[in-house]
């Protein structure tokens, strides 16, 4: 199935969207010169995801005067299929257009340019009206500092950084920013207190040309430690740490069994509920990171996550795990043997599951308990883009995911319990996350016949609670995922308790 738009470029970039609470599935699209049935894609400078509220992707491209452009939006598979919003923006040199950042791995750089844009109508945090041209990004405070730099090698011109709380149309406020950095090739870096949930409008105004935006919490450069006891913390938004392993041989632990004899330094990351991934790389030698919660002592250490580099120089490695909020994880940088030292570099991100192909897991049962996954839904989370309704009020609500392996038993998935405090809906699927294949889904547990919640937790969202059961093969991985409630109605964000148990069916 597929549908063809077209549009007139103007010579300036434009962002190609189908970003939109609208959306009900995630659309393929592509974007062509020429000729029906002679087509060639469009060179497509960057393809960005959705903010928290939406589903879909956006495309950006430098378009030519006078060429045309066609858009083709089609499904992955003829089981997918919904209603979507394509938006056509020329560029974000409006205020009411600023592009959102959003916190994840590989969503808090963007590339920018002030290439035709225009300068704002207003004074820009100085006395002087900014006669520069200049495009705009919004991003929402966590309650920490944050800082926007261009100090990137993307940066092609001179840049100046201000940002603005308020509205568009209802006025903006200058908030004080400091600068921190002016960089060589024309880059800068402002840091401010950014408030929780508060929005902040960013305007980078200079060129015109062409600029890399980053926008994330202060990183401070860590000195390695040498022992478990003295771990170095580490912020969820580290980008990359380079640390010389030679001087710091480790003989207070075991690294998770990986290698026995090894030099390496220790560090610290506070689980916050979601998941955490530690990616590197190897520059001279072989790498491998295994990651502890439970102390520092051998008898207490529990091996969460380890990953190791199996081969030589520049060979990218990452390991991913779920959290659990307030622990202390031990992450371990280390070599193979005392015989190989060097600089290994690595960072420490907040790892999102908020899609089918990012899920957690895959998850076995275990022989003797349940299986429980803790996690939360919040703004700052995906939209469901895969499967169709499955059970849902509607598919179009935040979501996050796991993957878990059957084994020839009926399972049952509930967040009916006191670690669940909103209103959740939960799908489970076969399939890959192309081909997905709804089994069992459930939005709310209700009540029954007597005016009482099905599901007795104590709690006020009991009956908006969710539990579906469905019988699985030995082997296959089914993908599970919880949604929260409708934006706009009570109770749509909050944290679960995911119980999964065997089950038997009675006839």
């Amino acid at each position: 199935r597929d549908l063809w738009f077209s549009f007139t470029g103007t010579g300036k970039v434009t962002y190609i969207s189908t970003c939109s609470p609208i959306t009900t599935f995630f659309p393929y699209m592509g974007v062509y010169v020429g000729s029906c049935g002679s087509h060639e894609c469009a060179p497509v400078q960057d393809v960005q995801g959705c903010d928290g509220n939406t589903i879909g992707q956006t495309m950006v491209l430098s378009t030519f005067a006078e060429q045309i452009y066609d858009i083709r939006i089609a499904s992955y598979s003829d089981n997918e299929f919904g209603s979507f919003v394509l938006d056509i923006i020329t560029e974000n040199d409006e205020c009411s257009a600023a592009t959102f950042f959003r916190f994840t791995p590989t969503a808090t750089y963007k590339i920018g340019s002030t290439v035709n844009a225009k300068a704002p109508d207003f004074n820009a945090c100085t006395d002087s009206t900014n006669s520069d041209a200049g495009v705009w990004y919004s991003v929402t405070g966590r309650g920490d500092e944050l800082v926007a730099s261009t100090c990137h090698n993307d940066t092609e011109i001179d840049t100046s950084i201000h940002v603005f709380t308020g509205g568009c149309d209802s006025g903006l406020n200058c908030v004080k920013e400091t600068i921190i950095d002016d960089c060589e090739g024309g880059g800068q870096s402002v840091r401010w207190v950014a408030e929780r949930f508060q929005t902040y409008l960013i305007l980078v105004s200079g060129g015109p040309g062409t600029f890399g935006l980053s926008v994330d919490e202060p990183v401070p450069e860590p000195g390695p430690s040498e022992t478990c006891q003295t771990a170095v913390a580490l912020p969820l938004s580290t980008d990359q740490i380079s640390v010389a392993l030679a001087s710091f041989p480790v003989s207070d632990a075991s690294p998770c069994e990986v290698y026995s004899s090894v030099v390496g330094a220790w560090y610290v990351v506070k689980g916050t509920g979601l998941g955490i991934s530690i990616t590197g790389f190897c520059t001279e030698f072989r790498t491998a990171v295994s990651v502890f919660r439970g102390g520092c002592s051998t008898a207490e250490q529990e091996c969460v996550a380890v990953v190791a580099n199996a081969d030589f120089c520049f060979k990218f490695f990452e390991t991913t795990f779920l959290s659990e909020a307030g622990v202390d994880y031990y992450v371990l940088v280390h070599s193979d043997s005392t015989s190989y030292s060097g600089v290994a570099q690595f960072g420490v991100q907040e790892y999102l599951n908020d899609n089918c192909f990012d899920s957690f897991g895959p998850y076995s049962m275990p022989s003797d308990a349940d299986l429980q996954l803790q996690g939360s839904i919040t703004a700052d989370s995906g939209r469901t883009q895969r499967g169709g309704d499955c059970g849902r009020a509607v598919n179009t609500n935040f979501a996050v995911w796991y993957t878990v392996m059957g084994n020839g038993n009926t399972f049952q998935a509930t967040t009916c319990n006191e670690g669940t405090d909103f209103d959740t809906q939960i799908s489970v699927y076969s399939g890959s996350c192309f081909t997905l294949e709804c089994l069992a889904g459930n939005n709310d547990m209700s009540f029954d016949a007597t005016g009482l919640s099905v599901c007795n937790a104590p709690d006020e969202t009991a009956s908006l609670h969710s539990q579906v059961t469905w019988a699985t093969d030995s082997g296959v991985e089914y993908r599970v995922a919880v949604q929260g409630g409708v934006p706009g109605t009570d109770f749509p964000f909050g944290s679960f308790n995911l119980i999964i148990s065997e089950v038997e069916l009675l006839n």
